[in-house]
């Protein structure tokens, strides 16, 4: 628990650090981002320059002197006007009423707790993903950084993420006994305070910025499911998290602008994490919507000379996956080998690429079904079962509620909707596009979670900018920290459950009290207090494949943190590109003579056949 919080007190104090001097960069006057934004946003453009450290290096000890090297270098010639904000910060603090330290504290500790894990469910608190090829992604990219033909050996491990990169940058594996996973509880932390930040400037009064608090209040309760697998380096709750923040932050903008003021920062904190988020996870690429079109927004304003720092941050921040990509799987983006522009010879072969493709397709649609019979079924096929399994998830009763809400406002209420449809509408159509995107490429719950969480906050925020109209403003005085702590708290007792929309997501009544009992009647080790849990660890078979030598689970097919090579299944023969881990790995489908019997996919079912 302890290595977590100093985990994300190093993280906080980097990402600070660059949030602060991106934001400088583009308005040198304006504090309209919230303090709670600028480590998010820090962390951002920390995980694009470690990106492109990762195509020479490993990222370990060095890469974190080097960000460190840089981040100083760009500081000392504003080390002036750093102070100065570092000044303003500390005044701030001094202005924000006792109550909430305390409160930022306990969240702080019932994030990190959660991130500990529970070590008497094994691997229960990680996601299923995490074995297969979260960690061993962030492990080969701390040991090697980018590997090319890396999908060869495992196809998902083409499936480049920059939270992977951000992940292996802050494990600490190099000083670490057990690496670190806890970069979720950092982003889910700061988009907490974000979200509170809404709940005391709707009860302080905040006339001009109403609707994006309103917007941030809302956004706490999918805030609760979304650090369900906070212990997990899953890439979904990120995207998601950092989702609510940067639309949040448009409704910000565009209420700002109306006051003739300069939203220049504002901006720049939407695209970058936009961007990121982008760049985590490819399912969320509609939220360049609001992107491009703040972007020509200021272009009507400015001209020309408002275009090209817009186009130097998508290149900056895109750039790293992209090549990344072509790296890891010989594709511009992995998994769609639609886009075909490379030759190289660690190029993973046509057919896996299509056959991946088809069953995250498949997968999402209906589980535990061939990608033949679901894709070749059709729409009629799939859809049923699909419609049916959504019905009985909280967020599809969440979505009817709101829409009846919606329905009712609009009814009472016409032109207060209309308004607020007008000028939020950017907004209303990025979470259609998010949501139509989602149901087009691949509808698994988990994909489109953010956009589902923002269509419900969307068709409630009209009524609900109705009743805080009404809502009595209180004096600072009463200490509204206190009463947003409260309401915080009573989300989490009240969404105890055992059935949770991602995971076990944050509960109060349960876990904590579980785990601090079992610490002190000696079941679970103090060290828990101090130490993250760390992965399961699985037995390995050391088997020869041409000029390598790989790991082999010995039964089932999560590798988890094994030793490097490692794969539950080859789908072809393979060998090292130049004696190599470094070196990468390449196909060799003309290679007849190699066995595939120890690698092969039906060991899997065979095993899962003999369970009884």
């Amino acid at each position: 628990m302890a290595s977590v919080i100093l985990c994300w007190l190093y993280v906080t104090a980097l990402g600070g650090l660059c949030g602060w001097l991106l934001l400088h960069r583009a308005d040198r006057a304006s504090e309209a981002v919230p303090p709670a934004v600028v480590p998010l946003v820090g962390l951002a453009a920390v995980t694009a320059a470690a990106g492109y450290l990762s195509l020479f290096i490993g990222l370990g000890l060095v890469a974190n002197l080097l960000v460190w090297l840089i981040a100083c270098a760009l500081l000392w010639p504003r080390r002036a006007a750093f102070g100065q904000a570092l000044g303003r910060l500390r005044e701030r603090a001094a202005q924000t009423t006792p109550w909430f330290w305390p409160a930022a504290g306990a969240l702080a500790a019932t994030l990190a707790l959660t991130s500990v894990g529970k070590p008497w469910l094994a691997q229960g608190f990680f996601n299923y993903d995490t074995g297969l090829y979260h960690a061993p992604s962030i492990r080969w990219i701390e040991s090697y950084g980018a590997v090319p033909g890396l999908g060869n050996l495992l196809p998902p491990l083409a499936v480049d993420s920059q939270w992977f990169i951000a992940s292996a940058l802050f494990s600490f594996a190099w000083l670490y006994k057990h690496p670190l996973h806890a970069l979720l509880g950092f982003v889910a932390f700061w988009g907490f305070c974000f979200a509170l930040g809404g709940v005391r400037e709707l009860l302080v009064g905040k006339g001009d910025l109403r609707v994006s608090s309103i917007f941030q209040v809302l956004s706490l309760v999918p805030l609760l499911e979304l650090v369900g697998n906070v212990a997990s380096p899953t890439t979904d709750e990120p995207a998601a998290v950092l989702m609510l923040v940067a639309l949040a932050l448009v409704c910000r903008s565009l209420e700002v602008e109306q006051t003739q003021r300069d939203t220049r920062a504002l901006q720049l904190a939407v695209a970058a994490l936009a961007l990121f988020a982008v760049a985590i996870k490819w399912s969320v690429l509609p939220l360049l919507l609001p992107v491009g079109y703040l972007a020509w927004r200021q272009w009507q304003k400015e001209g020309a000379p408002a275009l090209p720092g817009y186009g130097l941050l998508v290149v900056g921040m895109l750039t790293p996956k992209l090549v990344r990509g072509v790296i890891l799987s010989g594709y511009l983006v992995y998994p769609f080998a639609a886009i075909d522009w490379f030759g190289f010879d660690w190029k993973m072969p046509m057919e896996i690429v299509q056959s991946e493709k088809r069953f995250i397709e498949s997968w999402a649609r209906m589980q535990f079904r061939s990608p033949e019979e679901v894709l070749g079924g059709g729409f009629g096929f799939w859809f049923p079962s699909w419609v049916e399994q959504f019905r009985s998830t909280p967020i599809a009763w969440c979505l009817l509620a709101a829409a009846g809400v919606f329905v009712l406002s609009a009814l009472r209420r016409r032109e207060h909707c209309v308004s607020i449809l007008r000028r939020y509408g950017i907004v209303y159509l990025t979470a259609m596009a998010g949501v139509a995107y989602w149901f087009w490429t691949a509808p698994f719950l988990r994909f489109g979670y953010g956009f589902l969480a923002v269509t419900a906050i969307l068709l409630v925020l009209p009524a609900a900018d109705a009743l805080a109209a009404r809502l009595p403003r209180i004096s600072a005085r009463l200490r509204p920290e206190a009463l947003a702590t409260a309401a915080l708290a009573a989300l989490v007792l009240l969404t105890e459950g055992e059935k949770r929309l991602l995971g076990t997501g944050l509960t109060l009544t349960r876990h904590y009290l579980e785990t601090l009992e079992q610490i002190y009647t000696g079941y679970l080790p103090i060290g828990l207090l101090y130490h993250q849990v760390d992965y399961p660890q699985i037995e390995t078979l050391l088997l020869p494949m041409r000029n390598a030598r790989i790991y082999r689970p010995l039964t089932g097919q999560l590798c988890w943190h094994a030793p490097l090579p490692c794969t539950p299944y080859l789908y072809k023969p393979i060998e090292l590109r130049s004696g190599s881990l470094q070196g990468g790995f390449r196909s060799r489908p003309d290679d007849v003579t190699t066995s595939l019997a120890d690698f092969d996919g039906r060991r899997i079912e065979r095993e899962q056949r003999k369970k009884p």
